[in-house]
């Protein structure tokens, strides 16, 4: 392993507005567009809705002034990785480092994208999700590769106008949207809410919506003067999430009701479709992929860095540090989109997000943790900035992680272990490097050294297999479980649509205007295994005075029969009219 190079001011050309771009494009993905309709269906009060968001804020901030002081302290890119070994040992980082040079980035890039391709599909019908899935990540890497200047401009652009989409559509919601009978005022029936398993649950969800509160900690190095930029970044970005994250969320709860969001995934196709009409859902998936764009490049732009540092460290990666003649790490970028487009071919990137959440959660745990740690052992360190609040901030962030991990472990078990497993398979790759740079050349050490890689590739190959089989499994077992769905299975933050369920109705509806008839159609999920017997509604005509049907007046119309969902299987069944019960 070699000395880390510490130095900041050469080359170093991201501004404070560049460094808050980054932040508020990892934190704003899919998560705060789809995870509402969950929250209601066990909090009811307006005010604990958006205290909820605020809360999240809050927890946010107080790693991110944590985070501030680990990064003064060590200023160098790649986040965990640099923490954690200079906080603990060079072990516990590089395993942090090997998470994230893998899948840690790479799987949700690939999320992010497949998400692109899926809301992008109507505006362009014509194209498959997955080639626009690859197509968006193939042309932000170009940007990042074109070098620093060219990619933060395009990542402070595609920011921007993600932020003033999200300002109109909130605008437009408080301005012609239908007022729905919510308050947003604290009332006496608030507090049992606010202290309820339920609250403290759906609050575990939030904080994963504000993923990404820490990501120009990891281009530290590129930063103008980090001892300012970097705090100012991050708080920066994290009260602009908070705000936006409130008042969108309010703008949902103020314009649609509900019973209608209740157990939702497309919150926002949904309140799109009250606030602008048969059109809301083609102005909602515009929007969403915009977002998704920034989120994308974001990620595509600070990953690589991980990757870049580790390389610098040991020998046997010393080609991931390579850096083009435009002054970015080429090899390491490229090895992250090769990671992510192989994800999004064999459509393995959900599970892998699975197994890997617990192992995330556990190194920003030991982080912050570190923040205390660093005080006893290393009381005369230079602290350019010293975290605001403490100890207050370090525990409450501590708290919070600690539920969630303990959620994570309660409720996905295999997940979260098959997660530390592939971390752990991190030592092996770690112990080949400390043996890389030792060896003496010659035929017979370099078979040697070719025999022992050998055995130990099969090893982590077999961990690596364990976890999958493992997980897999689980999978399997999920998927013939009666009765509700779990929302923790349903509401991941970075996820556009559950999977796992199956589409056993459809409600039809005609809205005329004019000649022009207009199909609105509402599909009706359950869980695969899950037995079902419903009756849908569909609209009949209603033409009032401006010629547009409402839809009420109903009509009832029957699926005929039941039965039990089968796994792997999509059925859409039409309930309209004559139709009733036939495929659609």
């Amino acid at each position: 392993m070699t000395s880390p190079n510490f130095s900041n001011g050469i080359g170093a050309s991201v501004t404070t507005f560049a460094a808050t771009a980054i932040v508020i494009a990892d934190m704003v993905g899919v998560g705060v567009f789809t995870s509402l309709g969950f929250q209601v269906q066990t909090i009811d009060s307006g005010f604990s809705l958006i205290l909820l968001w605020v809360v999240g804020g809050i927890v946010a901030f107080c790693g991110a002034t944590c985070y501030a002081e680990l990064a003064a302290m060590f200023p160098r890119s790649s986040g965990e990785y640099n923490f954690l070994l200079r906080t603990y040992h060079r072990v516990f980082g590089f395993l942090a480092g090997w998470l994230s040079a893998t899948v840690g980035f790479a799987a949700p890039v690939a999320l992010a994208a497949m998400a692109f391709g899926e809301y992008a599909k109507p505006l362009l019908p014509g194209i498959s999700p997955l080639a626009l899935g690859l197509g968006v990540t193939w042309l932000v890497t170009i940007f990042h590769l074109s070098g620093i200047k060219y990619g933060s401009a395009f990542q402070n652009i595609s920011t921007v106008v993600k932020l003033i989409l999200i300002v109109i559509f909130i605008a437009a919601g408080f301005a012609v949207g239908n007022p729905q009978p919510i308050s947003f005022a604290p009332a006496a029936s608030d507090f049992g809410q606010i202290i309820s398993a339920a609250f403290a649950v759906n609050l575990a969800f939030v904080m994963y919506a504000y993923s990404g509160w820490n990501a120009s900690t990891y281009i530290i190095e590129e930063i103008r003067e980090p001892n300012r930029t970097l705090p100012r970044a991050l708080f920066a970005g994290v009260f602009i999430v908070l705000v936006l994250y409130v008042a969108l969320n309010a703008a949902f709860l103020y314009t649609t009701p509900i019973e209608k969001l209740a157990g939702q995934v497309q919150v926002a196709m949904i309140v799109g479709d009250h606030i602008f009409g048969v059109r809301g859902a083609s102005i909602v998936s515009a929007l969403i992929c915009l977002g998704l764009i920034s989120s994308i490049s974001a990620m595509m732009w600070i990953g690589p860095r991980v990757t870049m540092v580790m390389g610098e460290d040991f020998r046997m990666l010393r080609i991931l540090a390579h850096k083009s003649k435009y002054g970015v790490p080429s090899f390491a970028i490229g090895f992250q989109l090769v990671v992510a487009n192989l994800l999004l071919l064999t459509q393995n990137f959900e599970a892998v997000l699975e197994f890997i959440q617990f192992s995330l959660t556990l190194c920003s745990f030991f982080t912050v943790l570190g923040v205390i740690v660093l005080r006893f052992t290393k009381p005369a360190h230079p602290r350019p900035y010293r975290t605001w609040g403490y100890p207050a901030t370090p525990i409450i962030f501590l708290s919070v992680t600690f539920f969630m991990m303990g959620y994570l472990l309660i409720n996905r078990p295999v997940q979260s272990l098959a997660g530390v497993l592939v971390m752990l398979a991190g030592l092996i790759i770690y112990a080949i490097a400390q043996y890389y740079p030792g060896r003496a050349c010659g035929p017979k050490s370099d078979s040697n050294k070719m025999n022992k890689l050998s055995l130990i590739t099969a090893i982590v190959a077999s961990l690596l297999s364990l976890a999958w089989r493992a997980l897999t499994t689980q999978r399997e077992h999920s998927s013939l479980r009666r009765g509700r769905k779990d929302p923790a299975d349903e509401a991941s933050p970075h996820s556009p649509a559950p999977q796992e369920l199956c589409c056993v109705g459809i409600q039809s509806c005609d809205r005329v205007k004019g000649t022009k008839r207009t199909r609105i159609t509402e599909r009706v999920f359950v869980s695969p295994g899950a037995i079902f017997s419903m009756t849908v509604s569909c609209c009949v005509a209603d033409a009032g005075p401006s010629g547009m049907t409402s839809r009420p007046p109903t009509l009832s119309c029957s699926i005929s029969g039941g039965g039990t969902c089968p796994s792997a299987a999509v059925t859409t069944i039409a309930s309209n009219g004559p139709h009733s019960g036939q495929p659609w």
